[in-house]
């Protein structure tokens, strides 16, 4: 915790279209010096004890990739200072990364016509968008794979990243 003092000086002359009514008052003043002191706080949270989300959407048949099926939670830890859970501060949460080729809203992957839906409490997430939630209400978080219309998709493993982002609004 930091204090920081701030000196300011009162100059009576720069009140005089507002106090017209008490001009008489103010003349013959000197400057007054007075301090202001304030702490500044730097509140943190932490996401999933600073450690990788992984979700795996396990095997997939390639047909079946609808943007509905294998729909997977998400799961993460949010910890914030000590008295969050008394003060429910507003936060607010961030998926950054490159969007899909096929749709900027969806996350890219390592597959070209493969992209990532991120959605919160079952509505769509866009890429790069900011939610902003309660910390005693934290949302639900789901990532479904979406493929693109007629784009072919090769067999194997695919992978996606993105930064998880939570901050005090």
């Amino acid at each position: 915790m930091k204090k920081k003092y701030i000196n300011i000086k009162y100059h009576p002359f720069f009140l005089v279209p507002l106090l017209m009514f008490n001009v008489s008052s103010l003349a013959g003043s000197d400057i007054v010096n007075f301090n202001v002191t304030f702490n500044i706080v730097t509140k943190t949270c932490s996401v999933n004890n600073d450690q990788d989300i992984v979700v795996d959407f396990g095997l997939m048949n390639v047909t079946d990739i609808d943007g509905v099926r294998y729909a997977q939670d998400i799961i993460y830890n949010l910890t914030c200072d000590a008295n969050a859970a008394v003060d429910n501060p507003p936060l607010k949460l961030q998926f950054s990364g490159v969007g899909a080729s096929f749709n900027s809203d969806l996350l890219s992957t390592s597959e070209r016509y493969l992209g990532i839906r991120l959605k919160q409490r079952g509505v769509d997430m866009p890429m790069n968008s900011w939610v902003s939630f309660n910390y005693n209400d934290q949302p639900t978080l789901t990532a479904v794979p979406v493929k693109a219309g007629n784009g072919g998709l090769d067999d194997g493993d695919f992978s996606a990243s993105a930064t998880f982002s939570v901050e005090y609004e």
